[in-house]
């Protein structure tokens, strides 16, 4: 956990909590011993000049940026974070696979239902994209074995939670 101590644009002392809640960077502002949790977002309109808001907590566009640098900081140190982010990407890449693979065979139904030429055609334009995915997984994996072996470590934990005693 990281903290920071700034002010609102009005001059209340604000302190700035960093955590990690499921594997993402998480605000808690407290402000007169009232704590709001939330994310630093831009809006337009709010009071005495301020630009960003963590829950009701206000800040102006100096203090915005300085809270962004530390979450950004944080998250690039945390490895809870760094790990949810990997997790990700791979689960990106294996989406696009699933999505070639059923696109493939979609467009190979079409082609029979049309009785057209292509029904016999084995590939089409989506299997090369399913291939590519594969490629990309593949050299992913290799620059990421960590993440493979905790992929691989939760499938055999599930397996063993529903194994038939």
């Amino acid at each position: 956990m990281t903290t920071l101590e700034t002010k609102t644009p009005s001059g209340k002392p604000v302190e700035i909590r960093i955590s990690t809640y499921c594997g993402m960077a998480s605000l808690s502002a407290k402000v007169a011993g009232k704590r709001f949790d939330g994310q630093l977002i831009a809006k337009r309109g709010l009071p005495g000049g301020a630009t960003h808001c963590i829950g009701q907590v206000c800040l102006s566009a100096e203090e915005a940026a300085r809270v962004a640098e530390a979450v950004a900081a944080y998250e690039v140190a945390d490895p809870e974070i760094a790990a949810a982010r990997l997790r990700s990407q791979r689960e990106a890449i294996v989406s696009r696979i699933a999505a070639a693979r059923e696109a493939a065979e979609h467009a190979r139904e079409q082609a029979w239902e049309r009785a057209d030429d292509r029904g016999g055609v084995s590939e089409n334009e989506y299997d090369a994209r399913a291939k590519a995915a594969h490629i990309d997984l593949a050299a992913f994996d290799a620059e990421h074995p960590e993440v493979v072996a905790r992929v691989e470590a939760e499938k055999k934990a599930a397996v063993e939670r529903n194994l038939w005693n």
